[in-house]
């Protein structure tokens, strides 16, 4: 399994700065400009901070340009981005969230869920979007993998745990498994191999392990 091309989708975007930097942004740069303009009154500091964010400057000092800011999905995106990388069914979904199937059916055709559960399906939508990121193809083995505290994927979506950082700590152990994988093949690459019998294979007796 390639870990390292990136997943062909047409849905997913690398996602550059989250709307809470940019905000940390502003206020750095708020804050800088306050101490620098105070030599009036505050009503005149206020006017002058007003004028110089509006153009952009700060005593010559060019503010950095606006970034893109974090895509903001809705339910039905979320939906459409799991169903897209994960083929999980509806029945599937249901039992995650603890919801049922309607439910389910309903969410995909627009409708709002309580916040908690919409802050999950985004959670796991981020987990879809990390591990196709990483060239991760996820198939029947690793669905019923348990790697995160004796739990599979969907049993930590289940749990009401991060799928997000479990996607992180998911990827770390395919590329760590990958290297080890790549290290032994190189080891043993011009190692002689005997002939097959009716048993199993045995290695030589001059080779070396």
């Amino acid at each position: 399994m390639n870990i390292i091309n990136s997943y062909p989708s047409t849905w997913f975007k690398p996602i550059l700065v989250t709307g809470a930097t940019r905000v940390i942004v502003t206020l750095v740069t708020a804050t800088a400009l306050v101490s620098t303009t105070g030599t009036g009154s505050s009503k005149d500091d206020a006017a002058l901070f007003k004028d110089k964010l509006s153009n952009g400057q700060s005593y010559g000092t060019q503010f950095a340009p606006s970034l893109p800011e974090k895509e903001e999905l809705t339910t039905s995106a979320c939906l459409k981005r799991i169903r897209e990388f994960f083929a999980p069914s509806v029945s599937d979904l249901a039992a995650a969230f603890g919801v049922s199937r309607q439910t389910v059916y309903n969410w995909q055709d627009g409708d709002q869920p309580k916040e908690a559960l919409a802050i999950r399906l985004s959670d796991f939508a981020q987990a879809a979007d990390i591990l196709a990121q990483a060239g991760i193809e996820y198939n029947g083995v690793l669905a019923k993998r348990k790697f995160a505290d004796g739990k599979t994927l969907f049993q930590v979506v289940e749990s009401n745990a991060s799928a997000e950082e479990a996607a992180k700590k998911l990827v770390r152990i395919l590329a760590a498994e990958s290297k080890q994988r790549n290290i032994l093949e190189a080891r043993f690459m011009n190692r002689l191999k005997s002939s097959q019998t009716s048993d199993f294979d045995l290695p030589l007796a001059s080779d070396s392990i």
